[in-house]
């Protein structure tokens, strides 16, 4: 409602009206369900902080996922720090038909070894009024971690914020 950027990075506290829960990572891997076998931990090696660690347990590509409410036709903004663990190859993917759908975005990529990979800023639509987002770490083998950190889905609302005279039509 302030018109301000939202908080991309940081603590829970930091992470003023993010939709997702413990997307800082404070304490705990709460509020973030295993998915393909992952065990997920709360490690303190994150890029503020403490961050998620996803690790491969016996079956391929292991995820954490949350849902929440959304409202159909509006606009949402999701980001979030991707870190090699002992893998590199990650998926983050969201949609409305739960754990690992796609209906609204799926990116892959292959993350660093020093917090420097971020996941793009993805703006998408809402088709649902209950989103998932599923952050996956790809293509592991047993025992191998990704680690995910400051991890938002904000409520977005288009307009002019550049700092010149131009309007939507350019």
């Amino acid at each position: 409602t302030s018109g301000a950027a939202p908080v991309l990075d940081g603590a829970n506290a930091a992470l003023v009206n993010n939709l997702l829960t413990n997307g800082g990572f404070d304490s705990a891997a709460t509020s973030w369900t295993a998915g393909n076998s992952a065990t997920l931990s709360d490690e303190g090696s994150g890029k503020t902080g403490n961050c998620l660690r996803v690790t491969e347990n016996g079956d391929a590509n292991p995820y954490a996922h949350q849902s929440v409410t959304t409202v159909v036709g509006k606009l949402y903004q999701f980001t979030c720090y991707v870190n090699a663990g002992t893998e590199a190859s990650y998926r983050i993917s969201i949609g409305t038909g739960g754990a690992a759908s796609t209906q609204n975005f799926l990116e892959t990529g292959e993350a660093a070894d020093d917090w420097t990979s971020t996941v793009p800023t993805i703006v998408f639509e809402a088709t649902g009024t209950t989103t998932t987002v599923s952050l996956h770490a790809a293509g592991m083998s047993s025992g191998e971690t990704m680690e995910f950190d400051s991890v938002t889905l904000y409520e977005v609302t288009p307009g002019c914020v550049a700092a010149n005279t131009l309007a939507m039509d350019g």
